[in-house]
């Protein structure tokens, strides 16, 4: 199975690349697998080929300026070569945690740029929440994993928000806290997804 394999030690990487590292040389945690074989079609999604790893220093759990240069995602085309790799000595093993995907409809947070956006007037404000906490959820975890669609998110962003390509919450049962039990947000302009210019992606960890 690629989603995630004995406690996130190993993971499944191409053939000839090394371990991702942070701006100062640490070895990255490897935080989570999407594979997109059998993922569904979503309308207004470009379609990813292959998988898309992602790496943080859950380690440290930086934030703000100092996340820069602390994460990475590594896209695996479909067809291409694999190999197991264990983690490099001294990165923190998480534990594993296999998730199936199921398709929601998801409203942007009133601190999203994407309700400033709709234009709804301020006496509006209060309905909108009763509308969120009303909203049906497929998933009744009190976990908030998601790809796609509007992301959980507690703060403003600095800038537009673009389209959520990974969001992984605090786990109670795997021990991880993000900060203060916050999640941990990667973000990408829709072009750079089309292009695979994964490189351009936006990490935010949020409380």
């Amino acid at each position: 199975d690629l989603v995630r394999s004995r406690g996130l030690g190993d993971v499944y990487k191409r053939q000839g690349t090394s371990w991702p590292k942070s701006s100062t040389g640490r070895a990255l945690e490897h935080v989570a697998t999407l594979d997109f074989q059998n993922a569904p079609v979503l309308d207004g999604v470009p379609k990813i080929d292959g998988r898309l790893v992602f790496f943080y220093d859950a380690k440290n759990v930086p934030f703000g300026d100092d996340a820069e240069g602390a994460w990475a995602i590594v896209h695996i085309a479909s067809k291409t070569e694999v190999v197991r790799t264990a983690a490099p000595k001294g990165t923190k093993t998480l534990k594993p945690s296999k998730l199936e995907p199921v398709v929601d409809r998801t409203l942007p947070a009133v601190t999203a740029h994407a309700y400033a956006s709709m234009g709804l007037p301020q006496n509006a404000l209060d309905r909108y929440r009763d509308l969120l906490d009303a909203w049906p959820r497929v998933d009744k975890s009190i976990e908030y994993h998601r790809s796609f669609g509007h992301g959980n998110v507690t703060d403003e962003s600095d800038a537009p928000e673009p389209l959520l390509l990974l969001q992984v919450d605090s786990y109670e049962h795997g021990a991880i806290h993000w900060g203060d039990a916050g999640r941990i947000f990667f973000w990408i302009e829709p072009a750079d997804l089309r292009a695979g210019r994964f490189a351009k992606a936006r990490f935010q960890l949020q409380g």
